[in-house]
């Protein structure tokens, strides 16, 4: 039986974590930086720390919905995105 991953289990809690690590720094933060600081805020909530790639593919998940962009070699969130919509 595989194992669910953190994002699996609550998408949305991760997304909310690399929404407000990207809204503390409006000039965006480069890829790793936010990695680091999506893994700090989850574990400061006191939930599981994801693997970078589950960062990584919430991340992408943002640009391609379009709540976030890259900028000069750092993830932005976009300022004209609409409202993410938490299940």
């Amino acid at each position: 039986m595989k194992s669910a991953t953190v994002t699996e289990l609550a998408p949305h809690r991760l997304t909310r974590s690399i929404e407000q690590a990207l809204s503390a720094v409006p000039s965006g933060l480069p890829l790793f930086v936010l990695l680091q600081e999506a893994g700090r805020r989850e574990a400061a909530a006191g939930r599981p720390v994801p693997a970078p790639r589950e960062i990584l593919a919430q991340v992408g998940t943002l640009i391609a919905g379009g709540r976030a962009d890259e900028r000069g070699g750092r993830i932005v969130l976009r300022a004209d995105a609409p409202a993410a919509r938490v299940a």
